[in-house]
């Protein structure tokens, strides 16, 4: 069979958050054949067709280890696979490799579900997408922090600093780790189906699956039924570049906002940053990291942000967008 070295680089790319845990050598083969490429390490894989009429193609077994160096380097458009007297062969027309084959029976087929998969939004995908930088490990915290939440009509992730929420119509109950949401998000995934143990996101062309956490879904969504009130507005432009700034500057900043002012201070050492904002009005001054801060900016991309008050914290909202974040206050050194 010849593959396309773009289709392998391609398939490269979307399976490369599906890691071995390193116990089981097939963990690290893919499996050629039938018209499809597939990786499965168990508690998650990807399929993807390379060619919907090679139906008949052998299965063959690959190594990552010896495949992906040959793409690393070819200069060919196809990577011909083949078994030749009993061995796998790897072909560019300039480089041969001859390598032992895999029993086939050792890789593991993964597993398919049945129904009508539900279509997913783009809106949804980006939504994920966002969510997934408020999902945040914290030593010695919640296992929900890890994940993104998703189910009775909302998108949702966060942990003690920063939490998002974004409201949603797809009727699906979804758990999923931090680094998985980001990545499926980056594939245009067009609908979702489970099965008893798996999650199923598919595209016209890939399906990934993931083995279902023990975690279950965690209702972040009270948090953002508060009242609040407005308190201020703020270029979101201006709170970035002076959060850059101040993390070159140090590795322990805190930022304030006040009437007509941004003020860093450093937690550790003597060193202070400021800088003048004629048109920044706030009743009282508001302390917060500048690290959690961006992943707000990053997450909530318009160009300016509402800030409303509740009593540990502020909610972060536009006009131009439906999501809404918290930003925990701290306290400013005296």
């Amino acid at each position: 069979m010849n593959i396309p070295v773009a289709t392998l680089k391609k398939y490269q790319k979307l399976s490369a958050h599906v890691r071995s845990n390193g116990i089981l050598p097939i963990h690290k083969y893919l499996r050629f054949g039938e018209g499809h490429i597939c990786k499965n390490v168990g508690h998650s894989f990807v399929t993807m067709a390379y060619d919907a009429e090679a139906v008949n193609d052998p299965v063959i077994l690959v190594s990552e280890d010896d495949l992906y160096p040959l793409l690393g380097s070819t200069v060919s458009s196809f990577i011909s696979i083949n078994i030749v007297k009993g061995k796998v062969e790897l072909n560019d027309g300039r480089d041969r490799f001859l390598l032992q084959q895999q029993d086939k029976k050792t890789f593991i087929n993964p597993p398919t579900a049945d129904g009508e998969p539900i279509p997913l939004s783009e809106e949804f995908i980006k939504a994920m997408a966002a969510a997934a930088n408020f999902a945040i490990p914290v030593k010695d915290g919640p296992e929900y922090y890890n994940y993104v939440h998703i189910g009775e009509g909302a998108i949702c992730a966060g942990e003690g600093f920063v939490v998002y929420h974004y409201p949603i119509e797809e009727p699906v109950k979804i758990v999923l780790l931090n680094y998985v949401a980001e990545a499926i998000s980056v594939f245009k995934i067009e609908s979702f189906l489970e099965s008893e143990n798996y999650y199923f996101f598919y595209n016209s062309e890939v399906t990934f699956g993931y083995v279902k956490p023990t975690i279950s879904w965690f209702d972040i969504r009270k948090l953002f039924q508060q009242k609040r009130e407005h308190i201020f507005t703020v270029g979101s432009s201006d709170l970035l570049s002076f959060n850059n700034l101040t993390m070159k500057l140090t590795q322990n900043p805190i930022v304030t906002l006040s009437n007509g002012k941004m003020e860093m201070d450093d937690v550790l050492l003597d060193k202070h940053h400021e800088r003048e904002v004629p048109g920044l009005k706030v009743p009282s001054p508001f302390t917060y990291n500048p690290t959690r801060m961006n992943v707000v900016l990053k997450s909530i991309d318009v160009e300016e942000l509402d800030f409303a008050e509740s009593a540990p914290a502020y909610y972060i909202s536009s006009k131009e967008t439906k999501a809404t974040a918290i930003i925990a206050k701290i306290q400013k050194p005296q």
